[in-house]
């Protein structure tokens, strides 16, 4: 390589670099290349110089949580499921559905006899069902039925009985439309959706043998862990909750009393974004603070090097813990 300096300023310097082979041929020439001095350090501002002061009243010990006075605040949040159900649905999330219904129609048919009839108890003992999986195919069986894809004969008779149905009937193929119909129609309108369409896509593949052979013990030995990360975060189904939770901190922020800090933390790192949104949120309200734990050491690392340095937002490691046992000898004072 050659380099030619043509200009030499005081604060800069350009420069023609030419690249040659092992045998000095000009291979390429770059001309009229700046390079400009960058003065290392920084001015001094007044501002960053100065210490504030800022009273933060400690936790009362003893004393009932300011929680017991905010908590009623969130009655008056809407109840998303209500507002599911007074809203018309998007007609990719109808269409989403719809394919979750056919996967379930063709996966079931496999294991029914030519008429339709399916029994999943005597699917079991011939060993054609496995046996995790019989709460899972009972599942697939009532969704179709309150989609009125499948039927129970007998059903009138065994609820005076209390004794469920033992034989369900599936609707013929022709009733509904083919999972690969509206795979195809799903990535064509909403690409949006692609966590959804490759997480079913791969389902309406597998679905029969995971049922015959037995369920995985997690949804990570058959599912690329980038794709369920995309799906849990950043897919249009998980907004509404990521929304909802944004809108329960922040009411109880508001009605929050001042005489005690408000501490949130926050189970389950792998939500950037949420996470960036309370902080945000909780950086307003003097006092308040952040907290973020996983069960994951890998992900709660990388959430700690993200809010290095962020007084108001903390992270803490845990251990994997019974939810029903944990809040029931818990204290209300966090």
């Amino acid at each position: 390589m050659r380099i030619h300096v043509t200009k030499a300023p005081p604060r800069s310097v350009e420069t023609t670099f030419e690249f040659l082979d092992r045998d000095d041929a000009l291979v390429a020439r770059l001309t009229g290349t700046r390079f400009r001095a960058v003065p290392l350090g920084r001015a001094d501002r007044p501002d960053d110089l100065v210490y504030r002061t800022e009273s933060v009243p400690l936790p009362l010990t003893d004393a009932p949580s300011a929680a017991l006075t905010a908590v009623p605040h969130l009655r008056d949040i809407a109840n998303p499921e209500t507002i599911a159900e007074e809203s018309e649905l998007e007609e990719t999330l109808l269409l989403v559905e719809a394919l979750v219904r056919a996967i379930a129609l063709e996966s079931l048919r496999g294991f029914a006899d030519a008429d339709g009839t399916i029994s999943p108890t005597r699917l079991v003992a011939a060993g054609r069902l496995a046996e995790n999986a019989l709460p899972l195919a009972m599942r697939l069986l009532q969704g179709l039925a309150d989609a009125e894809l499948a039927s129970a004969p007998g059903e009138d008779a065994t609820a005076e009985t209390g004794t469920a149905p033992r034989d369900w009937h599936l609707a013929a193929p022709d009733d509904h439309p083919a999972a690969a119909d509206l795979l195809r129609t799903i990535a064509l309108e909403a690409p949006d959706h692609i966590a959804e369409i490759v997480l079913l896509a791969r389902l309406h593949t597998d679905l029969a043998m995971h049922l015959g052979n037995g369920l995985p013990e997690s949804a990570d030995a058959t599912f690329a862990a980038p794709l369920m990360e995309h799906l849990l975060t950043a897919s249009p189904s998980h907004a509404p909750l990521s929304d909802a939770v944004h809108t329960a901190v922040e009411r109880l922020a508001v009605s929050w009393p001042a005489r005690e800090p408000m501490r949130v933390l926050l189970i389950g790192a792998l939500d950037a974004t949420l996470a960036e949104r309370l902080a945000r949120l909780l950086d307003s309200f003097v006092g308040a603070t952040l907290v973020i734990t996983d069960p994951d050491d890998a992900i709660l690392s990388r959430a700690a090097r993200r809010w290095s340095g962020k007084g108001h937002v903390s992270t803490i490691r845990c251990r994997t813990f019974s939810m029903h046992r944990t809040w029931s000898t818990a204290s209300m004072r966090w």
